[in-house]
Order: C-alpha cells, then sequence, then structure tokens
C-alpha cells in the first residue's frame, strides 16, 4: 500500500493511541494494529481497531481510572 500523504510505502506496525479525558483522566492504549509510513512517518488505524479502541476507553471510563497504560492486545 501506498501512504496517501506522500506515497511512501505503508508497512504493518504499532502505534500508541493516549486519550486525555476530562478531571484530569489519561488512559493511553499501547501496541494498536497500524500502517506506518516509512517515508513521512504518517500513521493510518483501520476502522475497526479504532471503534475496539473506543469501547475500550469507554470501559475503563465508566469503571474509575484515573491514569492508565493498557496493552491493545491483552483487552481488545
Amino acid at each position: 500500500m501506498k501512504c496517501p500523504a506522500c506515497n511512501g510505502r505503508l508497512s504493518e506496525g504499532t502505534t500508541s493511541m493516549p486519550y486525555v479525558m476530562e478531571e484530569k483522566k489519561l488512559i493511553e492504549v499501547r501496541g494498536v494494529p497500524s500502517l506506518l509510513c516509512d517515508q513521512c512517518g504518517e500513521c493510518y488505524i483501520e476502522s475497526s481497531t479504532l471503534i475496539k479502541v473506543e469501547e475500550i476507553i469507554k470501559f475503563v471510563e465508566k469503571s474509575g481510572v484515573i491514569h492508565g497504560v493498557l496493552e491493545y492486545s491483552e483487552v481488545a
């Protein structure tokens, strides 16, 4: 695949997604599957993966966690 931004090559990889929520809550999901551009470094994440990350964040938010780091492969 080619990068839409620069036409560089996209490679499978992972990224971290930090979420800052109201009342100073911070949740980070690490190891999120993504496509990374070898040329410009742009990161692309499939919509199905984003939906899973949003579900994880909603669950964590409801559980009362204020600060946390989660590994995608362990919670998705």
